[in-house]
């Protein structure tokens, strides 16, 4: 037998696998009535309305070993599903996860993934369930089930702004995007002052949940969803069929340091923030009459928030102040946007 800290999935087995995972990351949560360990979780809802959502993360996809350790892994996994959540301004209850390993990857490493993923949605109540292991001679995979609830309050929708309405996002953009350049060159780049907090961005984002649940309990929202394909495409998705967006360049919300990091790689920020994806910030249409109160909103709960644009009757993506014509795109597994 291997020593411990060498010890692969195929030396431990699954079931003694399943047993440790039950074993360190089976807790008592409030509103959890049968966590890990039997067929299926158990959960209380009393608002009777959950949200449920999934996604995956595939190795050398969505991440590389190396470039992420295997507890960051198990935080991003657990970010991006608790993002969408956000975007619905849903309360997040648990987390359901599903992996498929290689007979060869160390115990050690798949713990500390699972215990990114525990830290990161118990912070923001969801702690782990359940979920499911499988074999493959593939990349690794791991795949979230999140699950949230909404009680009275109406969810936050996409696809529901008005012609007229203003488009707003939070935090900055463009930040993931510049992190992954660094990380594509990281021998050019590894000893840069700033060149580790925007990596960092781009393999440990932070949802904007908190912020969600108080916007759902307002009426300024239309519409919304979150930014993790680039604002060029997220746009899109908040404005009713047949309209469409205009976006002012000039306005986008961008880091300084991310500007004149950029400018010294001969980036452009403004691609960056548009076309980048995985800042997982909202994008919001919001009716005229609620700006002021919604600013004052992310004041009080210390968000940044930018108008970069509103609703037009004219179908598509149009954006101002890029200086030329250029070519916008989102992230799309399969094709790409044009404008």
């Amino acid at each position: 037998m291997r020593k411990k800290k060498n010890q692969t999935v195929a030396d431990l087995g699954e079931h003694a696998l399943l047993a440790l995972i039950q074993k360190k990351f089976s807790k008592k949560n409030v509103g959890i009535d049968i966590p890990i360990g039997d067929d299926a979780a158990v959960i209380k809802m009393p608002s009777r309305r959950a949200v449920i959502s999934c996604d995956t993360q595939v190795e050398n996809v969505h991440f590389k070993i190396g470039w992420s350790n295997f507890f960051d892994i198990g935080c991003k996994a657990a970010a991006v599903n608790l993002s969408d959540l956000a975007a619905m301004g849903a309360k997040p209850r648990a987390l359901l996860l599903a992996l498929t390993l290689r007979p060869n990857d160390l115990v050690a490493e798949i713990l500390s993934l699972i215990q990114g993923l525990t830290s990161f949605g118990a912070h923001y109540g969801a702690p782990l369930v359940g979920g499911d292991i499988s074999k493959t001679a593939g990349p690794l995979v791991v795949a979230v089930t999140v699950i949230g609830e909404i009680a009275r309050e109406k969810p936050l929708r996409r696809y529901q702004g008005h012609v007229g309405d203003k488009i707003m996002v939070t935090g900055t953009l463009g930040d993931s995007a510049l992190g992954l350049y660094l990380w594509q060159h990281q021998k050019r780049f590894q000893n840069h002052k700033y060149a580790k907090h925007f990596m960092n961005k781009h393999t440990r984002p932070t949802p904007q949940v908190r912020f969600a649940m108080a916007l759902a309990r307002t009426r300024y929202i239309r519409s919304a969803t979150d930014i993790s394909d680039g604002l060029a495409r997220n746009a899109l998705h908040i404005v009713r069929p047949g309209t469409g967006a205009w976006l002012d360049a000039a306005k986008l919300p961008l880091d300084p340091t991310m500007q004149t990091l950029a400018t010294k790689l001969r980036l452009d920020s403004r691609m960056l923030a548009l076309s980048g994806g995985e800042d997982y910030e909202l994008v919001l249409a919001v009716p005229e009459k609620y700006t002021q109160k919604l600013l004052a909103l992310a004041q009080k709960c210390t968000v940044r928030l930018t108008e970069v644009g509103h609703i037009i009757k004219q179908p598509g993506l149009h954006v101002s102040h890029m200086g030329t014509k250029v070519r916008l795109q989102g992230h799309d597994h399969f094709q790409k946007l044009s404008t």
